[in-house]
């Protein structure tokens, strides 16, 4: 999960891709990275609902 989170942001240094890359397979960066995507568009959606409740429109 670290491995994604830290691809999601962009600051992967290349030994530790590199290490990712050997160690984990594409079975568990599909899943991860669909679980990932899913918590950060319901978390930006969860976001936008609250700021939207609490704005008094």
């Amino acid at each position: 999960m670290v491995a994604v989170l830290w691809s999601f942001l962009g600051v992967r240094s290349n030994q530790d891709y590199q290490q990712d890359a050997h160690r984990l397979t594409a079975k568990q960066l599909i899943i991860t990275g669909i679980v990932g995507g899913v918590l950060f568009v319901l978390t930006v959606l969860g976001a936008v609902k609250y700021l939207i409740a609490t704005s008094g429109h």
